[in-house]
């Protein structure tokens, strides 16, 4: 039963002081920026309408109140999308 079992296992014969074999590193690719689609509630790749070419438009703050730190948040939210791409 050992003798079978043996003879089902592949064999490999190592050289002495052999190196270990080396595997070439695939560069990596910079991550996809994926944004939420709020119209199919699913994160999608970003892909611009123009190959090379992005632009957005934000609204601005509509004040009526004192001012807060939530004002700040749609400027810095686009900001990082802005330099993120």
């Amino acid at each position: 039963m050992a003798q079978e079992v043996q003879a089902l296992l592949p064999t490999t014969v190592a050289e002495p002081n052999a190196p270990p074999p080396t595997t070439v590193a695939e560069p990596n690719a910079p991550p996809q920026l994926e944004l939420f689609n709020s119209m199919t509630k699913r994160k999608e790749p970003f892909q611009p309408r123009v190959e090379g070419k992005v632009s957005m438009y934000v609204c601005g703050v509509t004040p009526y109140d004192f001012s807060h730190i939530g004002h700040a948040r749609a400027y810095v939210a686009f900001d990082v999308l802005y330099r993120e791409h």
